[in-house]
């Protein structure tokens, strides 16, 4: 004999599903928020990465200046026929690279790697690509008349000081422009890092 089954004596399986349903929402918004901690940790890492070897390239660069500052004067007052002009001249060239390089370093205290803040950082590093041009500006408008003095004041009466001046030149500005590549690739780095 055929039993009719009536909806009210079916199971009711409705809040199961309900439960089952939010359970694998919170599931998923709990892996979507580890994923977003692991990028967001990766993230910090790089950028306090790029943000380290740009501030240990800076150091070194501005006591480099201030070295130069008290050992390039000292070494040419000889050979300069004793110039105390341009040797005061020369102090004071490298005392202001060694400003300048600070300032840039200064620059990168407002790089922040937080979401919040990735408009302010990035404007931070364009600060720092902009002062980098101005730097070298600046020593070039400043340091090549100081060398042409410095050529001059020796004579051809010293040829192996103004030959190991010449050298010393090639040098420097070989060892400048590799830095500066190198600075640039790193906020390039930087860059990237913040706008990922």
């Amino acid at each position: 004999m055929n039993e009719s089954i009536h909806p009210q004596d079916m199971p009711d399986n409705t809040t199961d599903l309900r439960r089952a349903w939010k359970n694998a929402n919170l599931r998923i918004d709990s892996l979507e928020g580890s994923v977003e901690k692991t990028i967001s940790a990766l993230r910090r890492r790089h950028v306090d990465s790029s943000l380290q070897r740009l501030r240990r390239i800076f150091s070194r660069q501005m006591w480099i200046s201030y070295i130069c500052a008290l050992v390039v004067p000292a070494s040419t007052y000889p050979t300069a026929h004793g110039n105390l002009w341009l040797s005061i001249a020369m102090s004071i060239f490298f005392i202001i690279m060694a400003t300048s390089i600070s300032r840039l370093r200064s620059m990168l205290d407002r790089v922040d790697c937080s979401h919040s803040n990735v408009i302010g950082s990035l404007k931070a590093v364009a600060s720092v690509e902009i002062g980098l041009k101005r730097h070298t500006i600046l020593g070039a408008l400043t340091g090549l008349p100081l060398l042409a003095w410095l050529f001059h004041s020796i004579g051809l009466d010293h040829l192996p000081a103004l030959a190991g001046g010449g050298i010393g030149l090639i040098i420097g500005i070989a060892i400048g422009i590799n830095v500066k590549q190198g600075i640039k690739r790193s906020l390039a780095a930087l860059r990237a890092d913040l706008d990922s």
